[in-house]
């Protein structure tokens, strides 16, 4: 079957490792959002994995400074992944083997940030956007704290409450639980 990285971050060498005997299988590096830990290993993965890297285009800037960002956090060296191959936006679809992920904009933790909903596998994979019991940070250049709870309140609690949530960090939760007891909805 075939296979998508979603955010490869800084230390995600050894996924890389496990991966570069299927790297045939790889059809896309889906970037939630271009902060440096979530596409620290970008350069790295696109070029063992000659997979396309798809991404909304209001992110394209924090790509460019992505080595710049992380001096700045006191990690890397980080080398800039070059531009991406497909912009994504609302309602797109990415194919990965059988499965359809539709592309929801998710903005307000970056400008451009995308979840990746799986209606026939009931998960969806959401980068900072959301976390257990919490929210994305709003102290960021480009982050805008009212416009990440209309992302979250209009693109992901819509979504069946069964529905698995994968979040950037931390643990996975659904949206069910967080629509109970997320205590900043």
């Amino acid at each position: 079957g075939a296979l998508a990285v979603v955010d490869p971050a800084l230390g995600a060498e050894p996924l890389l490792d496990e991966l570069l005997p299927q790297a045939e299988r790889a059809v896309a590096i889906l970037v939630t959002h271009a902060h440096f830990d979530h596409v620290g290993a970008l350069a790295e993965f696109r070029d063992s994995l000659a997979a396309p890297v798809l991404m909304h285009a209001n992110e394209t800037g924090f790509l460019r400074e992505v080595g710049e960002q992380a001096q700045w956090f006191g990690v890397g060296p980080v080398r800039a992944p070059g531009a991406p191959d497909r912009l994504l936006s609302q309602d797109d679809t990415v194919g990965v083997g059988g499965e359809q992920l539709k592309v929801l904009e998710t903005p307000g933790h970056s400008p451009g940030g995308l979840s990746f909903y799986s209606e026939s596998g009931g998960f969806v994979i959401v980068g900072d956007a959301l976390f257990a019991s919490s929210i994305g940070r709003t102290d960021l250049p480009g982050s805008d704290h009212r416009q990440l709870l209309a992302s979250i309140r209009t693109q992901l609690l819509t979504l069946p409450d069964s529905t698995v949530v994968y979040p950037g960090h931390g643990p996975a939760t659904t949206i069910g639980e967080e629509k109970a007891h997320n205590p900043y909805l």
